[in-house]
């Protein structure tokens, strides 16, 4: 029945969100689907919902896809084909890294972890099999654009980190590698890869050219209380006031 399963669904939302909130985090942002509409049993836990926009785009079927791609980047895909461009999946970490930074550094963004946290995060999923990492290449075999996608058991995948050499955007790898790896999740199996954010920016325009869809998202936060944050604060005071006082005779 309706109720026995809206039930299920407020237990369900209910044990996730203490969960989450006995686990530790100094803050917790939860992005959803946009098929997930009720948020009560996280609003009833104190969480701050806001709305969020994302584009997904449909790759069930290519050829439909690939006519809702604009044409300008059509273009670009097949030029970047013709002149001996491949992409493909790897776990070359570095080329990625080495992307992603100058991409933040570019546009005055802050990294999205620093490189150790970053390397350990990716291990963990990849060896999970919980994330891919796509690289395009030039024919000396240089990754010039790279991303990373989460996956899992639902048929939607999440492309979570994009970067580019930028001496190469005006020639079109951006969006060949974002076509190759399209054509991949589909062959895995994948209905659908969210692009992840639709805020309003070049960034955003450039993913509504890729043929998506615009989905409307509740975002859900959960900040510290203020009561252990200052028993933080009060830790680190002792930390610097014990490590300034001079050693015992």
């Amino acid at each position: 029945y309706p109720s026995q399963r809206t039930s299920r669904q407020l237990e369900t939302t209910t044990a996730l969100a203490l969960a989450l909130q006995a686990a530790g985090y100094d803050g917790v942002t939860l992005k959803s689907r946009s098929s997930f509409t009720d948020a009560r049993g996280f609003l009833a836990q104190g969480w701050t919902p806001r709305l969020g926009y994302s584009y997904v785009v449909p790759i069930g079927d290519l050829g439909a896809a690939w006519g809702r791609v604009e044409q300008n980047l059509r273009r670009l895909v097949n030029r970047c084909a013709n002149e001996g461009m491949v992409a493909g999946e790897d776990d070359d970490f570095d080329s990625f890294f080495r992307l992603h930074a100058a991409t933040t550094e570019r546009k005055g963004l802050p990294l999205y972890l620093p490189e150790p946290a970053f390397r350990r995060f990716f291990a963990r999923l990849h060896a999970a099999g919980l994330c891919k990492l796509y690289h395009a290449r030039r024919s000396d075999g240089r990754s010039i654009a790279a991303q990373l996608v989460l996956l899992g058991r639902f048929p939607v995948s999440h492309s979570v980190c994009a970067a580019t050499d930028p001496a190469f955007m005006a020639g079109g790898v951006t969006p060949f590698l974002r076509w190759r790896v399209f054509e991949a999740l589909s062959a895995l199996g994948y209905a659908a890869n969210d692009l992840t954010d639709a805020a309003l920016n070049p960034v955003t325009h450039f993913k509504s050219q890729l043929g998506g869809d615009l989905a409307l998202c509740l975002v859900l936060d959960k900040q510290p209380s203020a009561a252990p944050l200052h028993r933080r604060m009060l830790r680190r005071l002792r930390e610097v006031v014990a490590g300034a006082r001079p050693p015992a005779a």
